[in-house]
């Protein structure tokens, strides 16, 4: 298992004229949303808004500044060693990022702000949780 301390919210700032990425972690245990779900449409925005105030509430208390345009990888790390696939994480990611939206890290949602969003399973964790890497897109 991983020893990783767990901090509310580490925002990490790249060196100078690099682009800044701000770490979000999710609580363990808070149960995610998938593409290969079967959910009452009740359970469904439950467990969506539950996802969404847990990233707005880290993201405004990591102070996060106002950023133009991001890209957003969301990393899930399990309990166990199941085996899963990536793109299920969508709609988890979705949500998470309408709470990053919500605490006015961006404008909004779409593409003119959120460029890319890539979906990973990362290492174990105990509980499982999802990880939310916001990294600022700077240029043309």
């Amino acid at each position: 298992m991983p020893s990783r301390a767990a901090s509310p919210v580490p925002a990490v700032v790249g060196p100078a004229g690099t682009a800044r990425t701000f770490v979000l972690e999710l609580p363990p245990g808070l149960k995610m949303l998938s593409l290969n779900g079967r959910y009452h449409w009740s359970e469904r925005n439950r467990l969506n808004a539950a996802i969404k105030k847990a990233a707005w509430a880290l993201a405004v208390n990591a102070k996060i500044p106002r950023l133009d345009r991001v890209s957003i990888m969301a990393v899930y790390e399990p309990p166990d060693r199941r085996n899963r696939d990536a793109d299920n994480l969508a709609m988890a990611a979705k949500a998470a990022i309408d709470g990053i939206a919500a605490a006015g890290v961006v404008e909004g949602d779409w593409s003119a702000h959120v460029t890319e969003v890539i979906c990973r399973i990362g290492e174990r964790y105990p509980k499982g949780r999802l990880v939310v890497h916001i990294t600022e897109v700077t240029g043309a």
